[in-house]
C-alpha cells in the first residue's frame, strides 16, 4: 500500500493524498515524509482512541 501510495502521488502531483480508512493511520507520517503532501482520511472511525491517534498525527505533520 505505501509503495503504491508513493508511486502514484510520483506521477500525478496532487494537492492532497485521501487515505482511508482512517485505521491506515499508522502509515500517515512515512506518507508525508516521503511526498511533503497534506492527507485527508476517514472512515471506519468507531472508537474515541481511533480520533486520538489522528490528532497525534495531525501535529506532526502540521
Amino acid at each position: 500500500m505505501f509503495d503504491n501510495i508513493i508511486s502514484t502521488t510520483k506521477k500525478s502531483k496532487p494537492d492532497a493524498i485521501e487515505v482511508m480508512p482512517v485505521l491506515t493511520s499508522y502509515l500517515f507520517k512515512d506518507i508525508y515524509k516521503a511526498t511533503k503532501i497534506p492527507i485527508i482520511s476517514g472512515g471506519l472511525v468507531d472508537r474515541i482512541e481511533q480520533v486520538e491517534d489522528i490528532k497525534k498525527v495531525e501535529a506532526y505533520l502540521n
